[in-house]
């Protein structure tokens, strides 16, 4: 890792100028995505294959909240793990800003989702439409999931390790937060480790699922961008809250 840390990937905003060379952009239009340079800003600098046309149906807040953890939900589950119509998928943090989306992305392709989570937050996930739901406080998760397609860890560690046994052989164990070894030939199964990047193509079905009301992110808490450390600290205790927003203006380069 290199300083300086640019702080904030995801934005939502209209575009201020363009830069020379931008097409299938115009100013004035409503964009969402992820930058490398930093989000947290009232001005940003953004190549064009890294933003979309936000949702409609979304207002910038919202679509503020959509980009970092459906892209990573997208990658994971089809990039990595190719989940598809029919099967089956295991999603551990199912309430969490990536794990929600998971869930609702698994769905939208016509995958059977199995969430896990603790039981305060089983009706807010089967209101995502997870097909069944594991309080992982009350019980083994590995004891209940079984012949599972793909398991998609977001919480690593001892549920990362526990995680495999879950899987049917040949099945695809993807995370976002441990780093595999030797898991795989010892299993029989896949296993991956899924770093988000920016992609204009994804973020735009993204925002067809979205516009269609299948795909909404769960914003907890609003803050101005004076606040940035104050959402940081929440995110760093784990409080399920929305990164700081503020509406941006963008100044949009080519790629």
């Amino acid at each position: 890792m290199s300083l300086p840390i640019h702080l904030g990937g995801e934005v939502a905003g209209t575009i201020e100028e363009l830069g020379d060379g931008v097409s299938g952009f115009k100013v004035g239009d409503a964009v969402y995505g992820i930058i490398p340079m930093g989000g947290f800003a009232e001005y940003a600098i953004a190549s064009a294959g890294d933003l979309a046309p936000k949702p409609v149906n979304l207002d910038f807040i919202q679509a503020a909240a959509l980009p970092l953890g459906a892209l990573t939900a997208w990658q994971a589950m089809f990039d990595l793990a190719k989940l598809s119509n029919g099967q089956r998928v295991l999603i551990t943090n199912s309430s969490g800003g990536v794990g929600s989306l998971a869930v609702q992305l698994g769905k939208a392709i016509g995958a059977h989702v199995t969430a896990m989570g603790s039981a305060a937050n089983e009706a807010y996930v089967r209101s995502l439409g997870a097909d069944d739901f594991i309080d992982y406080k009350q019980q083994r998760f590995e004891d209940v999931a079984h012949d599972m397609d793909v398991v998609f860890d977001t919480v690593g560690g001892e549920t990362f390790d526990r995680a495999f046994p879950t899987l049917k052989k040949g099945g695809f164990l993807v995370t976002a937060v441990a780093f595999p070894k030797d898991e795989a030939s010892t299993f029989g199964v896949g296993v991956g480790r899924v770093y988000c990047t920016p992609n204009a193509e994804q973020l735009a079905s993204i925002r067809e699922l979205a516009e269609v009301g299948k795909l909404k992110a769960h914003v907890a808490t609003v803050l101005p961008l004076a606040s940035v450390k104050e959402a940081l600290d929440l995110s760093e205790g784990g409080v399920p809250a929305a990164r700081s927003f503020c509406r941006s203006q963008a100044e949009i380069q080519h790629k």
